[in-house]
């Protein structure tokens, strides 16, 4: 295939224009503002030139009374520092997820033919799921780094620069593990899967492991993703060390022991975790002709694709050596555990979903009909999820964010919160063309009204940090209102 990386430049490109396009619309809610706060507070304390101590944890975790690591603090304040805006923020985010898929691209060249490489990075570049979780200022947005020095790291461990792949595995477990509190379980059984995948290669005649003496630029690679390792989170285990007895009882447990995990990648390749970020407007979305088609195409394209190569894969695990036995692993723990899994925690296993459904794990085909049936297959597969993608990106950005997890993007909270500065200044308010602002003419008796969200509070901090102070009776007041057959947020700031 000569095109080939033509082809994939063009897959990298469309990646980044989904990831790029209108990021006022991203999420924006407690957690991103809280990671931002966060980050504020460790550049204003500078704890490396002042005698305030480094920070031991970062933000509240899901599990009850236990706060992440602190790495997420250090990278948001990174990102902060040079550029003081949220939108300039989300988009470094976005840029960094982009870098990625092209060493991600060249891994899968090392496993697959090119065809199915291109799918691997096609999926990896237009999933919906892919798409969502790098835009936006939140942990595991940046969990794609750690994702691939675990994969290369694993590649040179078994190649003739085994400690360079060491030291990536190092810098794996830092990033990986401080940015997902499930991901230090899922590391822990790594070096089964090494030792399994080393008595299976010498069964087959391979060489086994080598690690010959470390050249003196790999000791100081090691010394320094060592330290680092230390650095952050030595702080951490204290911190946890230094938690409320039972503080962990109360952690969630599945009620079953199911492989929930695993449900959660399907739910991936046969997208019906779409639904997870806007399920009160699910009929909403599907409304349209367009949309409905693309999901509902993605769905039956999807879901043969996931059958097979879930029945390759446990036919053929060491088809992805090492990563094959591991993912397994990490799956079978998570259930016996009864650990429960959300849309974000494939992000740990990246990039299962895309491999399962582009092939890696596929024995050579005898008949030259049917890998080509199955490759056109695929390409319509790639081609649905990049249509559910980009009509289901233009209708959140277009109506400013949806109800459920999604919840209302960034540039209406920025309205929002100008429009708090407008009644505390006592100022006619500037309304943002299509921001939803109800005039003040207009008195829907419908209207939810509730306490400021902390969110729109610290934009407005960040707007005017001397603004006069918010009395308890400002309150937002917001509804989700049909207007010619479609739903359109609308809200007003008023005081009661």
């Amino acid at each position: 295939m000569p095109r080939v990386p033509t082809l994939a430049a063009a897959l990298i490109l469309v990646g980044a224009w989904l990831r790029l396009y209108d990021l006022t619309a991203m999420e924006f809610k407690g957690d991103e503002q809280e990671g931002l706060a966060l980050a504020m507070r460790l550049l204003s304390d500078h704890p490396w030139s002042s005698s305030l101590p480094f920070p031991t944890h970062g933000m509240v975790s899901s599990n009850a009374g236990v706060h992440n690591p602190p790495l997420y603090t250090w990278l948001i304040a990174a990102l902060w520092a040079p550029t003081q805006d949220p939108v300039a923020v989300a988009r470094l985010i976005a840029l960094v997820n982009v870098l990625c898929l092209y060493p991600l691209w060249l891994w899968a060249r090392r496993h697959m033919d090119e065809s199915r490489a291109l799918v691997t990075l096609a999926l990896c570049a237009v999933s919906p799921f892919a798409v969502i979780f790098s835009r936006k200022i939140w942990p595991v947005d940046l969990l794609l780094p750690g994702v691939l020095a675990l994969l290369w790291g694993i590649e040179w461990v078994r190649g003739p620069r085994p400690w360079r792949g060491v030291v990536l595995l190092l810098l794996a477990a830092l990033v990986a593990g401080q940015l997902h509190l499930s991901a230090p379980i899922a590391m822990a059984l790594l070096p089964i899967a090494f030792v399994i995948q080393s008595i299976a290669d010498r069964r087959q005649g391979k060489p086994g492991l080598h690690f010959p003496r470390p050249s003196a630029w790999e000791w100081v690679a090691l010394a320094i993703a060592i330290g680092v390792n230390l650095f952050f989170w030595l702080p951490y285990v204290s911190y946890f060390l230094g938690l409320p007895p039972g503080t962990l009882d109360d952690r969630p447990r599945l009620d079953v022991v199911r492989p929930f995990l695993l449900r959660k990648v399907e739910a991936q390749v046969i997208p019906f975790d779409l639904f997870y970020f806007f399920e009160p407007h699910r009929d909403e979305f599907l409304k349209s002709a367009l949309r409905s088609a693309f999901y509902y195409a993605s769905v039956v394209l999807g879901a043969p694709l996931y059958v097979y190569g879930l029945w390759r894969w446990a036919r053929s695990p060491l088809s992805l050596p090492v990563l094959g036995l591991w993912w397994a692993g990490v799956i079978a723990v998570f259930a016996v555990a009864r650990i429960p899994a959300f849309p974000w925690y494939p992000l740990i296993l990246a990039p299962l979903p895309a491999v399962l459904a582009a092939g890696a794990f596929d024995a050579p085909f005898r008949r030259a009909w049917l890998k080509l049936a199955l490759s056109g297959w695929r390409l319509a597969y790639v081609a649905a999820m990049l249509g559910l993608t980009i009509v289901t990106g233009a209708w959140l950005t277009g109506r400013g964010g949806a109800a459920g997890d999604y919840g209302v993007g960034y540039g209406i909270k920025a309205a929002q919160a100008a429009a708090v500065l407008a009644r505390l200044k006592s100022v006619a308010p500037n309304q943002v063309h299509d921001s939803g602002e109800l005039p003040a003419s207009d008195q829907n008796p419908a209207l939810t009204c509730r306490p400021l969200p902390i969110e729109v509070n610290w934009i407005v901090n960040s707007i005017d940090p001397s603004h006069p102070d918010i009395p308890p009776t400002l309150r937002l007041c917001d509804i989700w209102l049909e207007q010619g057959g479609h739903l359109v947020y609308r809200w007003r700031v008023r005081f009661e």
